[in-house]
């Protein structure tokens, strides 16, 4: 209805501007031709006022093209401050989404192994959703981390049970570390629900990157040397990781998922005679 209205307006005013014109151009035409006929002789109110009768009508005419030009130039002056506008606010959103993405990207590197593993306790303590951690590195330890980060190494088993109280943990092993079976051992002994893993069989020395996603929003990022270990928190980055991690789980095989311990394959990795063991400890009544 507004916009109906406001097409009546103008319509209107063109129409008044038509007639406003047309009497002036009449009137004029119409004094001039009375003049030179002669016809004003015998009005002299009238005769001696044609000079202030063209400048009045020179002036309504100029004023008129003044009017008429304003307004021909104001939706133009409107559409070329809009413009601006809008393209200060492309510029400036274009701006801000190329500092958020910069923003976006935390990384953390760790000079000490104290810093690295305190922090990895933490986040492991402080995760909400998943934790999902590759194990197959065959050179990992702490022994380039120093004496301290050791012993903040050996509190990982008491942070893990008390993570998978909370989040899920899904782990990939390759078992070609020392320890690494013994570690599994205690985990499945302890049947955590929590807790699952899969395993790969270990072939050639490969060099292997090994990473932790937590609550596919951060990864960690281990190395034996303290300048290699990172924590990256991105999410383009991050699901690079995830996908990774996903894809490498479902190739593997599995040895526990939740509750359920996968005895065959576990006889493969730890032996006959230490499965059997295993196995009267966990399913005892």
């Amino acid at each position: 209805m507004e916009g109906q209205k406001g097409s009546s307006s103008t319509g209107l005013g063109k129409k008044f501007e038509l007639v406003f014109l047309w009497a002036i151009a009449i009137l004029s035409v119409g004094i001039a031709f009375l003049d030179f006929s002669g016809a004003l002789e015998n009005l002299d109110w009238l005769k001696d006022r044609i000079p202030t009768f063209v400048f009045l009508s020179v002036g309504l005419l100029a004023g008129y093209l003044a009017l008429e030009r304003r307004n021909q130039l104001e939706p133009m002056r409107t559409e070329i401050r809009d413009g601006i506008n809008l393209l200060a606010h492309k510029q400036e959103d274009t701006t801000q989404a190329l500092i958020d993405s910069l923003q976006g990207v935390q990384v953390n590197k760790f000079e000490s192994g104290d810093a690295f593993l305190n922090y990895l306790h933490g986040r492991i303590t402080n995760a909400r959703i998943r934790i999902d951690d590759v194990s197959w590195r065959p050179n990992f330890g702490t022994q380039n981390y120093g004496g301290s980060a050791q012993k903040l190494n050996k509190r990982f088993p008491n942070i893990l049970r008390e993570a998978v109280q909370r989040v899920p943990y899904r782990e990939i092993m390759i078992f070609n570390k020392p320890g690494r079976r013994e570690k599994l051992q205690s985990l499945l002994e302890e049947n955590m629900a929590g807790y699952s893993c899969a395993y790969f069989d270990a072939g050639m020395e490969i060099p292997l990157l090994q990473f932790m996603v937590l609550d596919n929003e951060e990864v960690i990022i281990f190395g034996d040397l303290v300048t290699s270990s990172v924590s990256i928190r991105h999410p383009v980055v991050v699901k690079v990781f995830a996908d990774y991690f996903e894809e490498a789980w479902q190739r593997a095989w599995k040895l526990k998922i939740g509750k359920t311990i996968y005895w065959d394959r576990v006889k493969e990795v730890l032996g006959d005679e230490t499965a059997k063991m295993l196995a009267a400890r966990v399913l005892a009544p």
